[in-house]
């Protein structure tokens, strides 16, 4: 099974990102989340979802596809029922938010797709509402630029959040060692240096590995 990446402008994402609480580690936290969470997304009206784990094992994530807008009452609700209501029992939430596709890239494919087993790197720039678009064109110059000459590197898609406070990268690479080589550098990447000149507040690279995923009965 894959998850196809949505290029339409009505679809959105979200990413929720968890940790287990005390008492639970992330085996628990792993079996929660596909017994329990995915289940509860779906009836709330997510089409597809993937869960990723980081490498480290210190988190995991679940990316979701959601086929239109909702509403503000809607996006309310279910803010609450991925930090709180669906959690609490096994893990807490360490952040989410709602994505629009900003920019993407592929190789030898004409969309990118999410599948069991594939090596991934989270990338999240926190950015202000006066500097997300700003930062959003930087993403798209860079990855014009270093997308092609990146080894490995098979898909990369940029999402700004709708909050305005965040912009998203998810590359898909063809081994762990691949995704972790900027892991080695010490700036963590070439381009980091230029987003925290064009007023980014953090940016964080992390590698992780899709461990589920699921579509909509």
């Amino acid at each position: 099974m894959a998850l196809a990446l949505p290029r339409e402008e009505s679809s959105r994402v979200a990413l929720a990102i968890y940790k287990p609480i005390t008492g639970y580690n992330i085996h628990d936290a792993l079996r929660h989340m596909s017994t329990a969470l995915i289940p509860a997304l779906h009836k709330a009206g997510s089409t597809k979802a993937a869960i990723l784990k980081s490498v480290n094992g210190s988190w995991v994530a679940i990316f979701s596809v959601w086929k239109a807008a909702l509403s503000e009452k809607d996006d309310s609700r279910i803010a609450d029922q991925l930090g709180k209501d669906w959690a609490s029992s096994v893990v807490r939430v360490v952040e989410w938010r709602w994505f629009h596709l900003s920019c993407d890239e592929h190789r030898d494919v004409s969309f990118a797709q999410l599948r069991f087993g594939d090596i991934v790197n989270l990338r999240r720039i926190q950015s202000s509402r006066k500097k997300q678009e700003v930062l959003a064109y930087s993403c798209l110059a860079i990855m014009k630029s270093y997308f092609k000459q990146t080894k490995g590197l098979r898909s990369y898609t940029f999402y700004t959040s709708v909050d305005g406070k965040r912009i998203m990268g998810l590359g898909i690479w063809d081994s762990i060692q691949s995704a972790s080589a900027l892991l080695g550098e010490s700036n963590g990447s070439p381009a980091e240096p230029y987003w925290y000149g064009l007023g980014a507040k953090s940016v964080k690279y992390e590698v992780c590995q899709v461990v589920f995923v699921s579509t909509a009965p």
